[in-house]
């Protein structure tokens, strides 16, 4: 049964986007530069024990497989299905399936011990031999980013039940991180001889997490049920229920009703009316992520590097960020390549000043004005179809003409990503930054499963390598301000925003304030319900 709060306010109005703009503009309140708690008021209540915990998606997933994650939507049922091994935060490790690892004084040898009792969701207990099988079946799967360090591989072998050795071909400062966030699968259920990603064993979802995959009914909802053996001890709630809700309005009325636990929002009105909600609690986190304007590296229309400047300079980044969000409860006008939490990020960094006079100069001695440029953009994620229709919009001053298609998820994705063929001349995305400056290598480092359609260069690939391979942190960080400067004089993406995750609980939902990663949530053992 579900038992959730609902906020008083009738759903907010679609007021015109200038006319919140304008509102957030005029609000003289300092942005904080830490999470934004609500003020909670002097109750007596108590811890429940159950509940159903309701969290709307805005795609539904292809499958449970716990490594290729495509999206954010993918990224929130993982996390309450699939632990990681530890997580790194800047100086603070915090532990999951791994109880310790040493790594030894040259960098090449990594030891992890994994933690006593655990289980897989169908009873199977967790051990090394596990990591070691994951190991070797991603390597042969050609899934290189976690069992391979530029090519070449990481040797995993077991030293005994819950102790393995990894082997470094060489040393690399961001590959701890990324073995931390790796997500063990079951080696008697994916030692089948069929493919990762077509394995039937992927619409199973056994895993390791907090939840276990009760039923899916595809396009609609995801529900998980409490794994009794979890090792970390009993969770929260009875269910954790995922509910496909593409659209924002759909998922207000939801809320209202009481049906939902949480919505994030992406309007200025909407965040200051559910703030002043007795009924409701209201958070907003950085989520480290980029939102960018890009170029197709296989078009040919974008191979000359003179145009991609015009389009810097024809873009206002002030103007873009205004048009999509405005508000810095929402999120945050960015020109690095590197997210606000990224180590070495520096705020005043400035990439492509506006330059109307410069743009419309280029535009003209390269006869652009006669052209029709194809933009693709993924609606499932916030911000970006505004950016399109602003990037569009701003073009049209110099008579470039620009059509835009919002793509779902999977159709951006299978577009953007995994082919060259692509019809499409310009994009709006968003990338994931993590802690470490090397996290952002997936989407910039040539030769990469995601890169085939960037203007990656040489220049920065060579940086990538030689940031990684050095484990002195203030050289390093030098290392990785070049790699940004490169990148830019590339002209491959034009960042534009950082958004914050704006997260609206009912009065009885607590733990929000204890969320540390983006996408939601990282621990989904910190939410509770109270009475």
């Amino acid at each position: 049964m579900l038992t959730l709060g609902a906020c008083s306010n009738a759903p907010a109005s679609t007021e015109a986007k200038e006319e919140s703009n304008t509102a957030a503009a005029q609000s003289t309140e300092e942005q904080e530069t830490e999470e934004k708690k609500p003020e909670e008021s002097v109750t007596t209540e108590t811890k429940k024990d159950g509940g159903v915990f309701v969290v709307p998606i805005s795609a539904d997933i292809n499958n449970f497989n716990p490594v290729i994650t495509e999206s954010k939507s993918v990224e929130m049922v993982m996390r309450a299905m699939y632990d990681p091994l530890f997580v790194i935060d800047n100086n603070e490790t915090r532990y999951y399936m791994a109880e310790s690892y040493n790594v030894s004084e040259d960098g090449l040898t990594i030891t992890v011990k994994l933690k006593d009792n655990m289980f897989w969701h169908d009873g199977e207990p967790i051990n090394a031999d596990d990591l070691v099988f994951d190991f070797d079946f991603m390597w042969n799967e050609k899934l290189k980013s976690a069992t391979g360090i530029n090519g070449e591989k990481i040797n995993c072998e077991k030293v005994d039940d819950l102790t393995v050795k990894l082997t470094l071909p060489q040393p690399s400062a961001s590959y701890l991180s990324t073995l931390g966030n790796f997500k063990m699968f079951p080696e008697h259920r994916y030692n089948n001889g069929e493919p990762f990603r077509t394995t039937l064993e992927n619409e199973k979802g056994i895993g390791s997490g907090p939840y276990k995959l009760v039923s899916w009914t595809k396009g609609s909802t995801i529900e998980l049920e409490r794994f009794d053996e979890y090792y970390r001890g009993k969770p929260n709630f009875d269910k954790v229920i995922f509910q496909v809700a593409p659209e924002a309005t759909t998922q207000e009325v939801a809320f209202q009703k009481g049906e939902l636990g949480m919505i994030e929002v992406s309007d200025s009105l909407k965040y200051e009316k559910y703030k002043a909600d007795e009924n409701c609690n209201v958070y907003s986190f950085p989520d480290n992520r980029v939102s960018y304007f890009t170029f197709n590296a296989n078009s040919e229309k974008m191979q000359d590097i003179e145009l991609r400047k015009a389009f810097t300079y024809a873009l206002d980044r002030a103007a873009l960020y205004q048009a999509a969000a405005g508000d810095e409860n929402l999120a945050v006008e960015h020109a690095s390549v590197y997210g606000p939490q990224t180590e070495g990020f520096d705020e005043n960094f400035i990439s492509y000043p506006h330059d109307e006079a410069k743009a419309k100069e280029l535009f003209e001695k390269l006869g652009a004005t006669n052209q029709t440029y194809k933009l693709i953009c993924d609606k499932s994620h916030l911000y970006l179809e505004d950016i399109a229709v602003a990037v569009q919009s701003q073009l049209a001053k110099y008579g470039i003409k620009v059509e835009v298609t919002a793509m779902d998820s999977q159709g951006f994705n299978n577009t953007f990503f995994y082919t060259t063929e692509g019809d499409w001349d310009l994009a709006v995305n968003v990338y994931p930054a993590k802690t470490d400056p090397n996290s952002i290598a997936f989407m910039y480092k040539k030769g990469g499963f995601l890169t085939k359609n960037l203007f990656a260069s040489d220049e920065a690939l060579a940086l990538f390598n030689e940031g990684d391979a050095t484990l002195d942190k203030e050289k390093r960080m030098e290392i990785y301000k070049k790699l940004q400067d490169q990148i830019i004089n590339d002209y491959c993406v034009y960042p534009v925003l950082t958004s914050r995750a704006c997260i609206v609980t009912p009065k009885n939902i607590r733990g929000v304030d204890d969320i540390k990663k983006i996408p939601l949530f990282e621990d989904y053992m910190k939410i509770f319900m109270v009475e």
